[in-house]
């Protein structure tokens, strides 16, 4: 048997969304170790709220509930059976998000601290913008373009000619419509449509991008890119655990967040994360909910696996 205890926050984040709260839960198993899971759907990608994934574990850790799980619920579960949970350092990839100017200068930086890799959120730029900053950024800053699906097939065809193939890493969900991936033949990475329920026929696919908040980390050849839904640093520490250590891991969210709820935070040096060796949230700063003891059979039944 192992006790739990459930805790909700809710702090501010420099996002459009303004407020981030989630669900932590604390597992204890019976020769006293503790590990944490995060629960937190992120509004506007997630498919259920916080209130329904709250809901779902409060029932599921009661043994009042059995069907599949909500892909954070399931990633907080995890993560809480994870009590011996090591320190880790991952390699960083950079976040840059609005204007040119803005994108410019933060890349910059980006660069003095020692990044080589950034994910460029290129949806809201016009093409001569995109262009300009892949010549000015490159070699020294590989830029991942994410355009969250703006542009139609000749936009995109448009755009990728006027770039030399090894002067950016790869397109992240470049096609309106992701049908008509098969008819562009540039790099690509699919992070979207991997949560729909026919994903598109890729050939030119090199990455898949994978978000365990938003969906359960599938078996795959791809080459795969763990990345943020604007957890904290519960969350990030054990998506950081997931990820290969030779692949840069999009947790640049962090810095994002207004307020901070580990006792002993994740130290960023450069483009390197180092992960505390003990997760402790400093519970001043939690509402604290439910506490019982857990009578889900999650890790021993065979309609589910403890492996990510």
């Amino acid at each position: 048997m192992k006790e739990y205890a459930l805790y909700t926050y809710d702090i501010p984040i420099k996002t459009a969304i303004k407020r981030r709260v989630g669900t932590l839960l604390r597992l204890t198993t019976q020769n006293g170790q503790t590990g944490w899971g995060e629960i937190a759907p992120l509004p506007g990608w997630s498919q259920e709220s916080h209130k329904e994934a709250h809901t779902q574990l409060v029932a599921y850790l009661e043994g009042k509930t059995s069907g599949p799980l909500y892909p954070s619920v399931s990633f907080g579960l995890i993560a809480a059976h994870k009590p011996t949970l090591k320190s880790v350092s991952r390699p960083v990839s950079g976040l840059l998000t609005g204007s040119y100017c803005q994108i410019l200068q933060d890349a910059e930086k980006m660069i003095q601290d020692g990044f080589t890799v950034a994910k460029c959120k290129v949806s809201s730029l016009c093409f001569t913008e995109i262009v300009q900053l892949v010549e000015k950024l490159h070699p020294h800053l590989l830029l991942k373009l994410d355009a969250n699906r703006a542009w139609d097939l000749k936009e995109a065809l448009h755009l990728a000619k006027k770039l030399p193939l090894k002067s950016y890493d790869y397109f992240e969900e470049p096609l309106k419509d992701s049908r008509e991936l098969s008819c562009f033949p540039y790099p690509t990475a699919l992070d979207e449509s991997l949560r729909e329920k026919n994903p598109p026929d890729t050939p030119h696919c090199v990455a898949h991008i994978i978000k365990p908040t938003l969906q359960k980390p599938p078996k795959t050849l791809f080459r795969t890119v763990y990345s943020s839904s604007f957890e904290t640093g519960i969350g990030l520490a054990h998506i950081a655990a997931l990820s290969a250590e030779e692949e840069p891991v999009g947790l640049d969210t962090y810095r994002f967040l207004g307020e901070e709820l580990l006792e002993e935070p994740l130290l960023f040096k450069g483009a390197t994360l180092y992960t505390p060796p003990e997760l402790r949230p400093n519970l001043s700063k939690l509402k604290r909910c439910e506490y019982g003891v857990d009578r889900s059979s999650l890790f021993h039944s065979n309609r589910y696996s403890c492996t990510p």
